[in-house]
Parts: structure tokens; sequence; C-alpha cells
């Protein structure tokens, strides 16, 4: 792998963190564990040379080390490299389809980072060069169009190596041929499901009609296809970021914050997603998540992460929430089968007439399914834990067990993070350098923790309020551990049609499988929550008995309905009959097939 970090050449904005290459960082404990299991499911399959699939299996390989995939992944991107044109050009699919070498450019910039094969910069800059050279001619279309952040972050990536000029020139030019995200956030006038306006079949022939999104031409059917489709969505949260390095301005630095908020008032759910299936869908919790939406989502925080200078405490919340929760319940167990639509309050996970937008009548099944986006999620996830910071420390977002091999201050260090998190808040950090040196290490604290207490190598203990980001600054010697201990209280968060969800740290909690014979149940809106920890149970998601739960009072809500495959919307202040109130007992969202995670609330 490379071993420095990269950060921004001007004229771009600085940033203050630099995304590790694939392989600096490894999982441990439970989340290696799922992502063994995930690895040697993959591997077992057979595969075509298509780029799509190949940028799934990267972040898989080299996460995990394993030398099957990691030959699968370098014959791919040394075969990319081999099929260059003397013009430029890398024939991954027909010509001019700039999504699918969109898609390779970001694999041979990641097999870069974790190999340091700089046959993939001389391929990258070749192609750059021939797409400036081409695209004015042959503008950008449909997926390049409205996911052209991907396209920009390949571009920025070999500037901020090479600090070629023309590479600002082509930056403007895919630029003015995408949709224009940074007012779409601002403006966002899909501020109800597209099922109120239109169906799929209708969508669909208005997209053919139009012949597809141009990128200067781009008419009103194309452009409502791909401003509210789930995965061009996930690609767009991160275009006003790339945008804002080479054209600064307030709409750009802040498109994000503002797009995110009016994304989760009308379509989010309690996994902090919007829902999707494939199209924008409202804020009812029986509506779907689109699972592939949810990992590009991962990839968009980790990558917003690395082109801001500030980094709020809401991007690394999400991404926990989302590999938490999202990503743990869609899978089963043996990480073979997975569903490619789940649902936050989820009655059925068969062969059912869900109230989907789009998506097929198996979205929900768990089943065996060809490699998509969703697969590389928990990767994506491990890769974004940990960053190097433009000081040359480390910084961690997120304390998964993991085990980092980096640089810092120009010396090869060693992090360890023994932790069981999210399940418990006592984390030990044991650092190693190869040489005595001084560098910092950020901690964050996340915004939930009331309360985080950080013991310093020399016994000196630290206390910290969440939402801040922690540092601390030592010569690092052979051996030296941190002890950070965050407060895990439950607490209750609010959303569409004032349901109630519930939180333990990170991890959302709900009613699951067999918990209780009725599902309707409402619960109170203000009362003592209790946190139930079972220390011997084994760490992680769906491994038999929940090792956390959390017990609250609720009454059967008897107004709140279903048809037996999905709860019609909850009911806004449901009378319940207070007398029969008792406790009910919730387990971790990713633990559960069927659940019930927003509930209906009483005074």
């Amino acid at each position: 792998m490379i071993g420095r970090a990269i950060f921004n050449k001007l004229p771009f904005q600085p940033n203050r963190l630099s995304q590790l290459p694939f392989g600096a960082i490894k999982p441990k404990g439970w989340i290696a564990e799922s992502l063994s299991k995930q690895a040697a499911c993959v591997k077992s399959r057979e595969y075509g040379d298509d780029v799509e699939v190949i940028s799934v299996l990267t972040p898989i390989a080299f996460i995990t080390g394993d030398e099957s995939l990691i030959k699968t992944v370098t014959d791919a991107a040394r075969g990319i490299i081999q099929s260059q044109r003397p013009d430029g050009d890398i024939p991954v699919s027909g010509e001019y389809d700039w999504w699918k070498r969109s898609v390779a450019l970001g694999v041979l910039r990641q097999y870069f980072m974790a190999t340091g094969d700089r046959d993939a910069l001389k391929c990258m800059d070749k192609f750059l060069k021939y797409q400036l050279s081409v695209l004015e001619a042959h503008p950008l279309c449909d997926e390049a169009c409205a996911r052209s952040s991907e396209n920009m972050l390949s571009a920025i990536f070999i500037y901020n190596l090479t600090g070629q000029k023309h590479l600002l020139k082509l930056l403007e030019i895919i630029r003015n041929q995408s949709l224009d995200w940074t007012n779409e956030w601002y403006i966002f006038p899909h501020i109800r499901p597209l099922s109120k306006y239109t169906t799929y079949s209708k969508i669909r022939s208005g997209l053919e009609r139009d012949a597809g999104l141009n990128g200067i031409y781009q008419k009103v059917n194309s452009r409502e296809y791909y401003l509210t489709e789930a995965r061009s969505v996930a690609f767009g949260l991160k275009a006003p970021s790339a945008v804002n390095l080479f054209k600064s301005g307030f709409k750009e630095a802040t498109a994000f914050k503002h797009g995110w908020k009016r994304l989760m008032k009308t379509h989010g759910v309690a996994l902090d997603m919007y829902t999707a299936d494939d199209h924008l869908a409202g804020g009812n919790p029986s509506q779907g998540v689109n699972l592939d939406s949810v990992s590009d989502m991962v990839y968009t925080l980790c990558d917003i992460m690395t082109l801001s200078e500030e980094v709020p405490d809401e991007i690394p919340a999400i991404l926990e929430k989302l590999a938490f929760n999202a990503l743990s319940a869609a899978w089963s167990a043996d990480m073979r089968r997975r569903q490619s639509v789940l649902q936050v309050n989820q009655l059925s996970i068969g062969k059912d007439s869900h109230t989907w937008f789009s998506a097929d009548s198996e979205a929900s099944v768990y089943m065996e399914r060809d490699l998509s986006a969703a697969d590389a999620g928990l990767a994506r996830f491990i890769a974004g834990t940990w960053y190097a910071t433009g000081d040359e420390g480390l910084a961690c977002v997120s304390y998964a067990p993991c085990e980092v091999n980096y640089i810092a201050s120009g010396t090869r260090v060693r992090i360890s993070v023994e932790t069981e998190y999210p399940f418990e808040g006592d984390i030990t950090i044991n650092v190693e350098a190869k040489a005595p040196i001084d560098f910092p290490i950020y901690l964050r604290v996340p915004g939930w923790a009331e309360q985080a207490v950080i013991r310093l190598p020399d016994g000196e203990m630290i206390e910290t309020c969440g939402g801040e980001m922690a540092c601390v600054r030592q010569v690092w010697g052979s051996f030296s551990s941190i002890a950070v201990k965050l407060e895990m209280k439950p607490r209750m968060r609010f959303w569409h049609h004032q349901s109630a969800s519930i939180e333990a740290g990170p991890i959302l909690m709900c009613l699951g499988d067999g918990a209780s014979s009725y599902w309707n149940w409402a619960i109170r809106s203000e009362q003592e929550m209790e946190l139930v920890k079972t220390p011997e149970t084994a760490p992680g998601f769906k491994n038999g008995e929940s090792g956390l739960r959390v017990v609250v009072k609720a009454a059967l809500c008897d107004q709140w309905k279903s048809d037996g495959v999905d709860f019609d919307q909850v009911p806004v202040k449901p009378e319940v009959n207070a007398a029969e109130e008792r406790e009910l007992v919730l387990i971790p969202f990713g633990d559960t097939f069927a659940r019930v995670a927003q509930f209906p609330t009483y005074t």
C-alpha cells in the first residue's frame, strides 16, 4: 500500500482528513467474523469482468486480506490497465459509457492505494486527458450525469498527486454536464413520495421518451427520474462537497447539511436513512429502504469526511447507524443470504405484495443474490473508521474493533482497538510505534454520549462532551494504552407522524421476531428506560440471544392496523388504555428479520 496520506493541493479548499488505503485497517472481533463469512461466500462464486462487480469486490478483498479475492481484483485492475487504447480510452463497456468508466477509475484509484502499482496512476492520468478531449462532443449521460461525483473524485485524486492544471478544466466541464445537486438540496421540491405523482411505468416511459438523461439537454422526465432514484441520491449528496473544492461557495459548502435535513424530514426513517424502493418513498416506516443505496451512503459519508475542512459529528453518527443496523439486519447469520429492500417496520419477509413503488415481490426475501453495491457496505465502513490528519496524526471516527497499520509523522505505527463496541462503551486503544515519535491521535466522542471519560497513558483522566473530537498528543513509544468510556443511555427520537424510535448508543432497538404475540404497540413518550446488558453473550448480530436489551413501557394500540404484510400509517396521538400498560423488551435491529422499530406514542 502507499505510505503517505494525500491531501488537497491549491486551489482546492483544504481538507482535514485523508482516507487510509484499503488494507491499512483490518477488522477484529465480531465484525471480522462477519466479513470473513462474507468473503468466504463471495469467493465461492464465479465473476465476469464487469467493473461494477469488481468495484464491490475491491474493498472486501483488501479489507479482509483474502488472497483469492485480492488476486481476482488485481487481475481485473491489471486487465483494465492493459486494455487501454493508444488514445487513452479504457474500453470497459460501450463507447462513451462514462458511468462504467468512472467506476473503472474508482477501482484503479483504490487498487493503487492498496498496492502502490503506479501503472494504475498512469492509466488514470492518460484516460482523464482523453476524456477532456472528447467530453464536450460526447457529454455525460444517464448515471454518469447523475452520479458524476465518482468521476470528479478520480480527477481530484490525480490532481492532488500531479497538480496538472488541465484537470481543473475537466472538473468544470463535468460539473456543467452534471445534475445540479447543489440547488436540488437547497430547493428540494421532492417532499412527497414519488408514488403520489406518478407510477413507475409512467416515469420509466417518460425517461425513454427523453432518450435518457443528457448532460447538456436535461429534460424534465429524465431529471425527475434520477433526482429521486435511490442510488443517484446517495451519490448526489456528496457532489456539492466535491464541487466546493474547485468552485467554492456557501451553497456548495453547506448543501449536504441542508439536503440531509430535508431528506430526513420528508423521507427519513429511524435507520437515519431515506426510504426508496427504488425512488423516494416518504417517511412511513413501512416503506422500503434500498440496500444498495445504504452502501452507497456509507461510501458517500466516508468521502465527505475527506472533502471537508470541518467534519460535524452527524456524519460519522449516520455512518455508524447504517453499518450497525441496516447492514446488519439485511443479512442472514451466515452472510450468504440478504434482502435487497428492508423496512424499519417489517411484518413480512416473504414473497408478498408490499407497498413497493418499483421493487419486485422478492425484494424483502432473504436469498442468495447477484453481487451488488450492498455487498461492499460493511467493508467500506471499516475503511472509514480511521483517517490520516493534516498534522501527521491519525483520527478515529468509529470505535469498531480493528487494527490500524500506517504511517504517522514518518514512522510506522500500529493501533489496536480492543472493544465489543457498539454493544458496550468501553474501548481500549493500544498504540505501538517502531521508534519514539510525537504525533496526535484524535478520538471522536459521539453526540449521544452524555459523558465520556478518556484515560491517558500516564493515568490522567479527562472528561469530554458528546459531539467533540478529543486530541491526545504525546511521544508514543513501544507500547501505550488509552482507555475510552462512553455512557450508553437509552434515548428516544421522533420521526414521521410523531412516531418514536429507541436507540442505545448507535444501535437502533426494536420489537423483534417472537418477542410478543402482538406487533401493534404504542410506547409512552416520556419515561425512564432501562438498559440491560448480558456480558456473557457473544457480541455480534444474529448470534443467538441478544446481549443488549432496552425495557420500555408500552400499551396495545388497536387503532394501528395492518393487512398482514405491511402496517398502515403510524397513528398520531392514538388512544390507548394506559391501565393495561406493560413492559416491552426491545432488542438490536441487527438481530432481527421481522421487526417494529418506529412506534406510535402516547402520554
